[in-house]
């Protein structure tokens, strides 16, 4: 069913072949897509639509102007919340999915949300019913579905305005930027033929975990002695919950004085289990251990 009505879909997108990646194309194309085709919308997210305008401008103004916006709270993602606030203060309707016992954070908890297990084959099949459900409602009572902390309050939003020339410049230069230093990293993990690191290396390299302070509101750290790895070797560390789920997974370029790097329990969650680490240096795997974290 075509149709000139958009839903724009505010999800966590992560890297290319990242789980999150997965996911949130899993989601799109087995659930959001097909419903909202059949209600007669057009789903659009950010990574999905080509155009020469700014990336940030262009996501903006669907946001803004969108008949119906849905909000994927899976993972917390930083991106999503803050492109959440833009749409709760255009005041138009808004749908929230989530994990299953994931808890909203304050400003969005007493807002109906769908829970929306991919894991799970029979939960996310009546998920799709549950959304197409309130899909309707949303658009037979639209001001319910637009209610939100800021409701009282009275915005004024305009996207109407074409940036003059100059404007236009300097956003495409700070688009080419962020573009040219992803490159930039993608092609030095790519330059890093995946190789053998040899057990002398790494034995020099004598990778530990600390642990001090692994309790939930401490402070998970791994270290190493220096001057073992060159200045354009780069580290990957990622860090698993008890559930199997990657809750970290960051990039270090190594240098003669780094020894150690840690993640505050924020970062990694706060729940109690055993938890994953892995270290990668140049893609290959060099270290790996499990912790209980009580």
């Amino acid at each position: 069913m075509s149709s000139d009505k958009v839903c724009f879909i505010i999800s966590p997108i992560g890297d290319p072949e990242s789980e999150v990646r997965k996911m949130s194309d899993e989601k799109f194309d087995l659930i959001f897509k097909p419903v909202l085709e059949e209600l007669g919308y057009k789903p659009i997210r950010a990574d999905k639509e080509s155009s020469s305008n700014s990336i940030s401008r262009g996501i903006v103004t669907r946001l803004i102007k969108s008949e119906l916006v849905i909000a994927d709270a899976t993972g917390f993602n930083a991106n999503v919340f803050y492109e959440l606030a833009i749409r709760n203060a255009t005041k138009k309707p808004v749908i929230i999915v989530k994990e299953p016992e994931q808890k909203l954070p304050f400003d969005i908890y007493d807002k109906r949300s769908i829970s929306i297990n991919m894991k799970d084959n029979r939960q996310w099949i009546s998920a799709k019913e549950e959304l197409k459900q309130h899909i309707i409602n949303a658009s037979k009572d639209p001001e319910s579905a637009s209610e939100s902390i800021v409701s009282e309050y009275t915005f004024e939003l305009d996207v109407s305005k074409t940036p003059t020339k100059e404007q236009e410049l300097v956003l495409m230069m700070k688009d080419l930027k962020d573009e040219l230093r992803t490159l930039r990293t993608d092609v030095k993990l790519q330059n890093k033929t995946p190789t053998i690191i040899s057990p002398e290396i790494l034995k020099k390299a004598n990778f530990s975990l600390d642990e001090q302070g692994l309790k939930k509101d401490g402070f998970l750290r791994v270290r190493w002695e220096s001057g073992v790895f060159g200045h354009d070797d780069i580290m990957r560390i990622e860090i698993f919950d008890p559930k199997g789920k990657k809750t970290v997974s960051k990039e270090i370029t190594l240098s003669i004085g780094t020894v150690g790097i840690g993640y505050s329990s924020s970062e990694y969650k706060t729940e109690s289990g055993r938890y994953l680490l892995n270290v990668y240096i140049n893609n290959v795997l060099v270290f790996g251990n499990t912790v209980q974290i009580d």
